[in-house]
């Protein structure tokens, strides 16, 4: 399944793969996974995932690509796409901008995909939507984030301001604190997450008592965690992206910070969880739209077709697990087709649900992003997770509409 100059045989370890492929510097992914039988009905239709398999979100790549391959997976074997079966071609765009744009160009115009899924950090997002908008291509996003795009031929799984940061600034404001420091990345989500979060926790009765922003790839937080102890807040919400985040909530604790403050989050899952000590996680609050912990009967399926796929070991956060939903809501989008057509997917996309692994998700026509739950949950000492509550239904406030 996917993009290089060799076929996946179905012996090869993926992860093992795929960490050698990281030391080269390269995804060595490609060809097709179809059976005869598959190309016998004609061209496939060709998904192309945009995923970070490198660079400062590497840790997500792996959940992405679970995520895409078992919804196609199942979409094949229920008889693929207005009956044609699904081919999946990856790209890695290591977190860079340039990377993300030319793997999108590249998907576009010599792959000849019929949409894109994927992409993850802002700047890659919103740098990937303004060259898909050029072939007016299917763009469905997987990645929470700070909203403000719309386009007929893009759709969000991922959750805007108000279904992560919102009910999270809420239960904290309630639970953990009044007075809350914001350190961010200094790029796009860091800066609009923080935007969202001081009027967030302001209109749920909070203050704010500091702010600042940290460049990519900061490794020493000494003087921020400094002027955090030296404002003395309740509540610490970080909005750090990859694995700077990690490093600044270790840092947290080795200086003893923790036994004074609480963390609230909308980014720490059961992806991230392991890279950090018990002492570190414990008592972090996070809001996310999905979590492995979920009981629902979908989310016990997935797992177990997940761990019978990957090993007992492979874990899936919110990205992935979109990346799933996201195949889903086109094979949604798809059912009755005759023939595949772009708009024919975009106007089924607008009207889409499909209750999966996350809950219900429903397509708001509005903005083209999900209704859909948000879930709060606390890390306890053995870095599970409890869930705290559940926030139904909640309409996306994308910040635009479509005209």
């Amino acid at each position: 399944m996917v993009t290089s100059n060799c076929i996946l045989d179905s012996a090869f370890d993926r992860r093992t793969l795929l960490r050698l492929a990281a030391v080269a510097g390269v995804v060595p992914f490609t060809g097709s996974l179809l059976t005869r039988d598959a190309a016998a009905q004609g061209d496939p239709i060709r998904v192309g995932a945009i995923i970070p398999f490198t660079g400062i979100e590497t840790h997500n790549g792996l959940s992405m690509q679970y995520g895409l391959e078992i919804g196609t997976d199942e979409i094949n074997a229920a008889g693929g796409l207005a009956g044609r079966q699904v081919e999946v071609l990856m790209e890695d765009d290591g977190g860079d901008v340039g990377r993300g744009v030319r793997a999108a160009a590249k998907l576009v115009g010599q792959d000849k995909v019929d949409f894109i899924n994927g992409t993850l950090t802002s700047s890659v997002r919103t740098a990937v939507f303004e060259e898909l908008k050029k072939t007016q291509t299917l763009f469905l996003n997987p990645t929470y984030y700070e909203g403000l795009l719309c386009d007929p031929y893009y759709f969000s799984s991922g959750a805007t301001p108000n279904q992560g940061i919102e009910p999270m600034s809420v239960f904290a404001v309630k639970n953990l604190g009044k007075s809350f420091y914001f350190v961010a990345s200094d790029y796009i989500w860091g800066t609009g997450s923080v935007t969202a979060a001081k009027p967030a926790v302001e209109a749920a009765g909070g203050s704010v008592v500091g702010e600042e922003y940290v460049p990519f790839g900061t490794s020493d937080f000494t003087a921020v965690i400094n002027r955090i102890k030296e404002a003395a807040p309740d509540v610490v919400f970080p909005f750090i992206a990859g694995q700077d985040g990690i490093t600044f909530l270790k840092q947290l604790s080795d200086f003893g910070v923790r036994d004074t403050v609480e963390i609230c989050a909308d980014s720490i899952d059961e992806l991230i969880v392991p890279a950090l000590s018990e002492e570190v996680a414990a008592g972090i609050v996070n809001c996310s739209s999905y979590y492995m912990m979920l009981e629902n009967e979908a989310n016990q399926a997935f797992l177990e077709t997940m761990r019978a796929k990957y090993g007992d070991d492979a874990l899936i956060g919110s990205f992935g697990m979109n990346m799933y939903n996201n195949m889903k809501l086109v094979q949604v989008a798809a059912k009755g087709l005759d023939e595949w057509s772009k708009d024919a997917i975009a106007a089924g996309l607008r009207e889409a649900t499909f209750d999966g692994p996350s809950g219900p998700l429903t397509t708001d026509s509005t903005n083209q992003h999900m209704v859909q739950n948000a879930y709060i949950a606390t890390i306890q000492p053995d870095k599970s997770f409890k869930l705290e509550e559940t926030i139904e239904n909640v309409a996306p406030q994308a910040g635009c509409t479509l005209s």
